[in-house]
């Protein structure tokens, strides 16, 4: 988790349970700049539900995204194509999405599949 001292903390309400199927749910950081989301080491299909909700609840705090993909050790189809779709429509609605670190795992399974492009990996 990165701390800057120029970043003040709001208090933001979102959904904040520990884990529902082994997801975080908290955000990292809630910053005045951005939401920082945690992506789980196990990213499949049994997550895409309750990942889908968190991203909406994250689009509606209108700060740009930034998802920390460093744990990420699996990931599923499904998965990235609910990434895929999420980076799509940030597109059309200017949402600003960005990554921290991500795996090598995600890097590679989002050029097997040709998605790179899309989730700007």
């Amino acid at each position: 988790m990165e701390n800057r001292d120029a970043d003040v903390t709001t208090d933001v309400e979102l959904d904040q349970s520990d884990t529902v199927n082994g997801l975080e749910k908290a955000f990292s950081s809630s910053s005045e700049n951005e939401m920082v989301l945690e992506c789980s080491e196990v990213f499949d299909i049994a997550l895409v539900t309750d990942f889908k909700a968190m991203l909406q609840q994250a689009v509606n705090v209108e700060k740009p995204i930034v998802f920390d993909a460093t744990t990420v050790e699996r990931i599923d189809a499904a998965a990235l194509q609910l990434l895929a779709a999420f980076f799509i429509d940030a597109e059309h609605t200017q949402t600003h999405i960005s990554w921290r670190n991500p795996s090598e795992v995600l890097c590679s399974a989002a050029e097997l599949t040709g998605l790179s492009e899309v989730l700007h990996l």
